[in-house]
């Protein structure tokens, strides 16, 4: 039978099951991005698996298209790629070094309508977007949506 002194510091040695959830560094966030729209070939040694699915969706729904910037305003970029289905990824990123506001507009992206847009980093639905949307975006950050075109519904 182990000894109780042995089991009790094992048990200490480990970290606390209910620990508060921390979101990643905007770096990491920013290279998963660009790797989900193909315009950074790996991520040192780590990709995205069940903590990020969306992600990795994307990255593997590639139409053989390749990821176009469209919109760039001072530090910050919009790259759109389009995937097999007929959805768009949409990449918004940050390069200043404070946070600063994307605007993405569907008319600078040559996307009509209202199209369905998801945000595959927090996997959450923004529903129809009428014209674009704008996002906050910490120092370096980046963010990740798939949208559906309105011509294409859902």
């Amino acid at each position: 039978m182990p000894d109780a002194v042995a089991i009790l510091a094992l048990l200490l040695s480990l970290p606390p099951l209910c620990m508060a959830w921390q979101p990643p560094p905007s770096g990491l966030v920013a290279q998963t991005v660009r790797w989900a729209m193909g315009i950074s070939p790996h991520l040192n040694d780590r990709e995205p698996g069940a903590t990020e699915p969306e992600v990795g969706a994307i990255r593997r729904s590639w139409s053989g298209g390749k990821a176009e910037l469209k919109s760039k305003h001072a530090s910050t970029e919009v790259w759109v790629r389009p995937l097999f289905d007929g959805a768009i990824a949409v990449a918004a990123f940050n390069k200043g070094e404070r946070p600063a506001q994307v605007d993405v507009v569907w008319k600078e992206l040559g996307i009509a309508g209202q199209p369905q847009v998801r945000d595959a980093l927090l996997g959450t639905d923004m529903g129809k977007v009428h014209a674009g949307f704008a996002v906050k975006l910490p120092a370096g950050g980046a963010a990740l949506y798939r949208v559906l075109p309105a011509s294409r519904g859902r």
